[in-house]
């Protein structure tokens, strides 16, 4: 009823959010009301410090068909997906960074990681290796970048991509999609 009501004085898309960790959120059973789905990703993509390229893209690759494409495929909404990956080491492990039961809201915030190392090229190489294969998965809609501050510009620990290495590749990303 609550969705009724607000398509009543609503006109645009109604996008219902979820997050996948090691396992996808559960989708309400109304699912079918809304107009798309938009899934933060903070899934651990490797087990340990220091991973190559190959390894994160190896790890994003089964968060995508795994976890994700279930999603596309049960639902048959259009899917936005919202990275959100630190600049420090082992962001490529995901939300298990903070703790076992990896509870996050998806994004690392200052007092989240001011505790951890650095790791500007980290946060770099997993959008390397992550956006290609978003790129080549034609039923994602779209992509977003979260925790972004663009008031800022300080190489600090957080998810934000503003003035880091992983902005440039972002930016890159960006362009080569709007070109085609």
């Amino acid at each position: 009823n609550l969705i009724k009501e607000i398509r009543r004085i609503y006109p645009g898309n109604l996008v219902w959010a979820t997050n996948a960790h090691e396992a996808m959120d559960p989708l309400p059973e109304f699912i079918n009301k809304f107009d798309g789905i938009y899934v933060t990703i903070d899934s651990p993509l490797v087990s340990d410090n220091n991973p190559s390229f190959d390894e994160i893209a190896a790890g994003f690759n089964d968060v995508i068909d795994n976890l994700i494409y279930e999603v596309y495929r049960s639902t048959g909404k259009p899917l936005t997906i919202a990275l959100a990956y630190p600049s420090l080491e082992g962001a490529a492990q995901g939300c298990s960074l903070l703790n076992e039961h990896c509870y996050n809201d998806g994004l690392f915030l200052h007092d989240e990681a001011d505790d951890d190392i650095l790791d500007l090229e980290e946060q770099a190489r997993i959008y390397e290796a992550v956006l290609p294969i978003v790129a080549s998965r034609t039923w994602i809609s779209g992509t977003s970048i979260r925790g972004y501050e663009p008031t800022v510009i300080i190489h600090d620990h957080t998810s934000s991509i503003a003035g880091k290495p992983a902005a440039e590749i972002v930016a890159d990303w960006f362009l080569r999609i709007i070109s085609e």
